[in-house]
């Protein structure tokens, strides 16, 4: 048993306390209030965002289309963090808040999907940011939306490392460094970056793995290779998505994990209502489908993985699930899991069990494990 771990994650337990009650009390206070309106609610502090960019000099970046191959691989890096000043809302070099009881706060290392980039988790870094979370997206040499020669997908394996790079990074880079408890670490992905996270079981440090509609299908030889997740997983997937088919990409990994995980399904949800910019395509695009308009870009056009895979077979011919809708779902349900999971706040794992799918008719969650062991084993007892 690794005693240090034990010891910060005990310390947490006076905050979890506090956490229950507000919300006990906040339910009583307003009755017509349901506890995901609660938690949708900004946190106590507020949120600064730094960017930073990190160069691995060990390994390299591929050609790419005319792009030529790199001798290393540069990581642009977008950091939201706990800001002291509440009104603070993605501030630039705000003022870092202190953790309370003098600890440090949790990290949770962000990865976006094929053609992305860092900022598409603005949404969710300053939410998370606001209860006491220090989230660090990077933009992937070859995946993201501006990569020399075009986003490409076949750089999965390197952009595993990169996380691993990332976070070694962190643990030098003032402030951060102080600020981060690095026994309390989160994985978060979307479509590209859910396989990337998926594939996260040899990092050292990773306590938790957030998996938003991944793209299992393609990268089924990747996983098959990799050794299944077996820290708590957390897998949340539109059934109408039509760039990572519901049946083919969340139903397999899922059951692939080990326990404790959760399979949350949004009803109607969409592959593009994960990203910050969703509302902004939704309203340009309605009364379309809002993933039309990844299908029209013909990403996928000499992709091969893409018919076997059902990707934009059968694209929506109605309006998807409303993308803030989406949105508001997503971030109460990630920082639910990271709650329980990071912080071993019992709330966050009984909203997830009991609570969410029956305040949100959008949302069926399946969960499998034993929650007392995975409330034992988040404070290092098991």
């Amino acid at each position: 048993m690794n005693t240090e771990r034990v010891f910060k994650k005990l310390k947490y337990i006076p905050v979890v306390v506090a956490a229950m009650m507000s919300a006990s009390v906040a339910q009583v206070a307003v009755a017509e209030d349901t506890l995901t309106t609660y938690l949708l609610e900004a946190g106590p502090f507020g949120s600064g965002v730094s960017t930073l960019e990190f160069v691995d000099s060990t390994r390299s970046t591929p050609a790419n289309g005319d792009a030529p191959e790199l001798a290393e691989r540069t990581l642009p890096i977008t950091v939201w963090y706990p800001a002291s000043d509440p009104s603070s809302v993605g501030e630039a070099q705000a003022t870092p808040a202190k953790a309370p009881f003098g600890g440090h706060f949790p990290l949770i290392i962000a990865a976006h999907g094929l053609a992305g980039l860092s900022s598409n988790w603005t949404y969710m870094g300053e939410y998370l940011a606001s209860h006491g979370y220090i989230v660090a997206a990077l933009n992937f040499p070859a995946s993201n939306a501006e990569a020399a020669g075009g986003p490409n997908a076949l750089d999965v394996p390197n952009q595993v490392l990169d996380l691993q790079f990332l976070l070694e990074s962190l643990q030098q880079e003032v402030p951060f460094a102080e600020l981060i408890d690095m026994t309390r670490v989160g994985l978060l992905g979307h479509s590209l970056g859910g396989l990337t996270v998926s594939l996260s079981e040899k990092l050292p440090a990773v306590d938790a793995v957030a998996m938003l509609s991944p793209a299992f299908c393609p990268g089924q030889e990747l996983v098959a290779e990799s050794e299944p997740l077996a820290v708590p997983s957390l897998l949340v997937h539109g059934t109408t998505d039509a760039i990572t088919v519901f049946d083919r990409n969340a139903e397999p990994l899922f059951a692939l994990s080990g326990e404790p995980k959760y399979l949350v399904a949004i009803d109607n949800g969409s592959h593009l209502g994960f990203v910050d910019s969703a509302p902004a395509i939704e309203a340009t695009l309605a009364p379309l489908a809002v993933d039309t308009a990844f299908c029209l870009q013909g990403l996928f056009d000499n992709d091969p993985s893409a018919a076997a895979c059902g990707t934009c077979e059968n694209p929506p011919e109605s309006a998807q699930l409303s993308a803030q809708r989406q949105l508001d779902l997503t971030r109460v349900t990630v920082r639910s899991f990271f709650d329980a999971h990071l912080r071993c706040n019992a709330l966050g794992g009984i909203y997830l069990q009991h609570v969410a799918g029956h305040e949100n008719q959008e949302l069926a969650i399946t969960f499998e494990g034993d929650r007392f062991a995975a409330n034992r084993a988040c404070i290092g007892l098991e």
